[in-house]
C-alpha cells in the first residue's frame, strides 16, 4: 500500500528531481516508510511505500534490466525511513530499464511467484512488487490484468527492448487500475507530456498543472451526488482513470482500454466455477462459502498484523465469523458515536461476543469528531460531501495504533443489492408516474413539521423519496440519494455559467450507463450504476482517503476476484428476493451469525451531521460558507446559501444534507478554486 507520482519527459532537467519531490511531499502519508525516485530516459518516477510484505524487500520504483542489473545499485535509490540514512534522496539516471511503481496489494502472489519460479523466471525478492513486474514483462499489461487478483494502481514502463527497439521518446507507458476502483490513478495530459499521481494534488504540484481551473460541470453533478462521477476530478484537464480500465500513452498519444466489465463477468476454462440457473441453492451457497473463504485467507496475508474492522451489520460480521475461524488472535475494531441512532456499537459488541473475538471499543467524543473535521479538511483535493469520511477517518486512526492492515466490508451492498434504492426499484413505474409537483408538495408538507434529526428519520426518507417522483426509472436511484432538488440547483446557479441545464449532462451519462446493462432485469441495471459509479466514486474514495491518510491499509474481501466474480454471476432473485436484500449472501450468513444480527434494519456508517452543524461544526462551517470572496460565488447565489443556512439553525427545517453537500464544495474551492 503506497502512493505513487511520474511524468513523461523529452529529457531530463534540473527541474526534473525538485517536480517529482514537490508531487510527492503531498502524499507522503500514504507511504512512512520509505521514499524512492528514478529518472530515466522518457519517464521520472516517484513513490512512497507503506511496507506491508516483504519488509526488506519490494522497494520502489522497481526497476529491473539496463543499468540496473545490479541489486544493492538498484537500492541506491531508495531511502528507508526507519534506517540512518533517513532523509537523503537519490535519482538514478539509466537507460533501457523496465520501471513499476505500485500502490496496493496482489492477492495469492506467493502462488504466482511459486509458478514463476518452475517456469525459471528469477525474482528479485519476496514481494508481490517483484511478481507484478515479472508479469507485465514475459506476459505485458492486458494479460497480466486478466490473471492478477488485487487492489492496485501501477504505472510501467517497459524497457526499449520490450517496447520493440523504440526510441526512448516513443516507449509506452501504462497506467492501469484494479476491477472496482479500490485504488485511485489520476491523469493529465499537458504539452504532450503525461502526468499522474496517486491523488490529484500532486499532480497540481506539477508545473503545467498548476492552473487547473475547476471544472463547472462537475460540480453540478456534484450538488446532485455530493461525489464526483466518473472520469471527472473537479478540475479540467485532470482526469480519474476508471476502475478495470488501463492507459497507454505513447508519442505524446493516449489510448484508454477496459479490460474487465463487471455486468459481462467470463472466465477462462477451469479458472472458476460460476453459478448456473440449474443449481440448487444449497450448491449457490456452497461456492459462495468456499469462495469467500478463500478471499479471507488471501487478504490476512502479510508480514505485519492484520485486525478487522467491525461495525455489527451483517458484512463485517460475516468477515469476522471466517477471519476468526481461519486466525483465532484477529482482533476487531468497532467505533461508539456519540449519539445514540447513529451508534451501532452494541450490535459489534454482540458480534465479537458470539464469535469470542478481541474486540476493540473506539469511543469518539467531540473532540475527536472535530480534529477529524479538521484533519480531513487539510487533506481532502477534491469536494465530497459523505459524512461517514469522518467516522471512518476516526476508525482508522485509531486501529492504526495497533495494526497495519485491516479488512472491511465494502462492495457486499453493491455484490448484492443491499441498499433500500433495490426494494424501491419495485414501485419505480408507480414512482415514474406520481407528478414531480405533488413531490414539491410533499417537502412543503414536511417543512410544517417539527425537524428530526435522528438517523434516517421518516421525514428525512420521504423528502430523499420525493425527489424521485416523475423521474424515468433509471434515474430515480440518483435523485432519491441526491444533495440539491432539481429546482434547488437551478436557483443556485447564477444565469449563464452552465452550458446545458442542472443534472441534464448526469442523466445523460447515467443514460449511458443503463444503456450498457441492455434489456436486462431492472435490479441488474441498478447494479450496473451502483458499480460504475457510487461504490468506486463514494464508497471506496472515501475508504482509500480515511485509511491512507492515517497510513492504514484497508482490504475489501468481498471484491476480491473470484468471489466478486462469483456473486456477478447470481441471479437477481437471489440477491433481493421479496423485500430481502442480500438474499443468498444472508443465507450464507446463517450458520455463523446471530439472527438478529444477519436480518436487522440496514445502518449507515453516518454522523448526526444536521446535529452538529447546529453546534460543534457550526462556527467553522458557517466561517466557509459565508466567505463572499470564495471563488465559487463567482457561479452560485450567496444569499440562497445562506438562506438555507438561516433556516437550518432557526431549528424548523433540516438542510444539513445540503449545507454538508455546499459546505464540502465551497472549503475545496477555497483552497484550490481556479475559475
Amino acid at each position: 500500500m503506497c502512493g505513487f507520482v511520474g511524468f513523461s519527459i523529452a529529457e531530463q532537467s534540473v527541474t526534473t528531481r525538485e517536480q517529482l519531490e514537490r508531487m510527492l511531499s503531498t502524499i507522503r502519508y500514504r507511504g512512512p516508510d520509505g521514499e524512492g525516485y528514478f529518472v530515466d530516459d522518457g519517464i521520472a518516477l516517484g513513490h512512497v511505500r507503506l511496507a506491508i510484505v516483504d519488509l526488506a524487500g519490494g522497494k520502489q520504483p522497481f526497476v529491473e534490466g539496463g543499468d540496473y542489473a545490479d541489486q544493492n545499485h538498484v537500492n541506491q535509490n531508495y531511502v528507508d525511513y526507519n534506517s540512518s540514512n533517513r532523509g537523503i534522496h537519490h535519482v538514478n539516471q539509466g537507460t533501457n530499464s523496465d520501471a513499476l511503481v505500485f500502490n496496493g496489494e496482489i492477492y495469492g502472489y506467493r502462488t504466482l511467484a511459486e509458478s514463476l519460479h518452475r517456469q525459471g523466471v528469477a525474482l528479485r525478492d519476496h514481494s508481490d512488487t517483484a511478481v507484478l513486474c515479472a508479469l507485465l514483462q514475459r506476459d505485458g499489461i492486458e494479460q497480466t490484468l486478466n490473471k492478477i487478483d488485487g487492489m492496485f494502481a501501477f504505472a510501467y514502463r517497459p524497457s526499449h527492448g520490450a517496447a520493440g527497439g523504440e526510441l526512448a521518446e516513443n516507449q509506452p507507458v501504462y497506467l492501469a487500475r484494479d476491477r472496482f476502483g479500490e485504488k485511485p490513478l489520476y491523469y493529465s495530459v499537458k504539452k504532450g507530456q503525461l502526468i499522474f499521481a496517486s491523488e490529484v494534488k500532486a499532480i497540481l504540484q506539477h508545473t503545467d498543472c498548476a492552473d487547473s481551473r475547476m471544472d463547472r460541470l462537475a460540480i453540478s453533478e456534484f450538488l446532485t451526488t455530493e461525489y464526483l462521477l466518473g472520469e471527472s476530478t473537479g478540475f479540467e484537464g485532470i482526469k480519474k482513470l476508471l476502475p478495470g480500465h488501463y492507459l497507454k500513452f505513447q508519442a505524446g498519444q493516449v489510448t484508454v482500454k477496459r479490460y474487465f466489465n463487471p455486468s459481462s463477468v467470463s472466465c477462462s476454462s477451469g479458472e472458476l466455477e460460476l453459478i448456473s440457473p440449474s443449481m440448487s441453492q444449497q450448491q449457490r451457497l456452497l461456492l459462495l462459502e468456499e469462495q469467500f473463504n478463500q478471499s479471507i485467507e488471501k487478504q490476512l496475508v502479510a508480514d505485519v498484523p492484520v485486525g478487522l474492522f467491525l461495525s455489527g451489520g451483517l458484512d463485517s460480521s460475516l468477515i469476522a465469523a471466517f477471519a476468526k475461524q481461519q486466525h483465532q488472535s484477529v482482533t476487531a475494531y468497532s467505533i461508539k458515536m456519540p449519539e445514540g441512532s447513529f451508534d451501532e456499537a452494541p450490535y459489534a459488541s454482540q458480534v465479537a461476543s458470539h464469535l469470542k473475538l478481541d474486540h476493540c471499543v473506539i469511543e469518539a467524543n467531540e473532540s475527536d469528531v472535530l480534529s477529524s473535521f479538521y484533519q480531513i479538511g487539510k487533506q481532502l483535493d477534491q469536494p465530497f460531501a459523505d459524512s461517514s469520511m469522518i467516522p471512518s477517518y476516526l476508525v482508522s486512526q485509531k486501529t492504526r495504533n495497533s495494526v497495519k492492515v485491516a479488512l472491511g466490508g465494502d462492495g457486499a451492498d453493491e455484490l448484492f443489492a443491499g441498499y433500500i434504492n433495490f426494494k424501491l426499484n419495485k414501485f419505480a413505474n408507480i414512482i415514474r408516474y406520481i407528478p414531480a409537483s405533488l413531490g414539491t408538495a410533499l417537502r412543503q408538507s414536511l417543512r410544517l413539521l417539527p425537524a428530526n434529526s435522528g438517523y434516517m428519520s421518516t421525514a428525512f426518507l420521504l423528502q430523499q423519496l420525493s425527489y424521485g417522483f416523475g423521474k424515468n426509472s433509471h434515474f430515480q436511484s440518483l435523485h432519491f440519494m441526491s444533495a440539491l432538488s432539481v429546482r434547488e440547483q437551478a436557483s443556485l446557479w447564477k444565469k449563464g455559467v452552465l452550458s446545458v441545464k442542472p443534472v441534464q449532462q448526469l442523466h445523460n451519462t447515467i443514460s449511458s450507463l443503463v444503456a450498457q446493462k441492455g434489456d436486462t432485469h431492472l435490479t441488474e441495471r441498478l447494479q450496473h450504476l451502483f458499480y460504475a459509479t457510487y461504490l468506486p466514486d463514494d464508497i471506496l474514495f472515501k475508504v482509500d482517503r480515511a485509511s491512507m491518510y492515517n497510513s492504514l491499509e484497508v482490504r475489501a474481501p468481498f471484491l476480491c476476484k473470484n468471489f466478486a466474480q462469483l456473486a456477478l454471476s447470481l441471479s437477481a432473485e437471489d440477491k433481493l428476493q421479496g423485500f430481502t436484500t442480500k438474499y443468498l449472501l444472508k443465507k450464507m450468513a446463517e450458520k455463523h451469525l446471530p439472527e438478529n444480527i444477519i436480518y436487522r434494519k440496514k445502518h449507515g456508517f453516518a454522523l448526526p451531521i444536521s446535529q452538529l452543524l447546529r453546534n460543534m461544526l457550526k462556527g467553522p462551517v458557517h466561517e466557509v460558507i459565508s466567505d463572499r470572496q470564495n471563488p465559487l460565488y463567482e457561479w452560485l447565489h450567496y444569499h440562497q446559501v445562506m438562506q438555507l443556512w438561516k433556516w437550518h439553525q432557526s431549528g424548523k427545517r433540516d438542510y444539513g444534507k445540503k449545507l454538508w453537500a455546499l459546505y464540502s464544495l465551497l472549503r475545496w474551492s477555497k483552497q484550490y478554486g481556479r475559475l
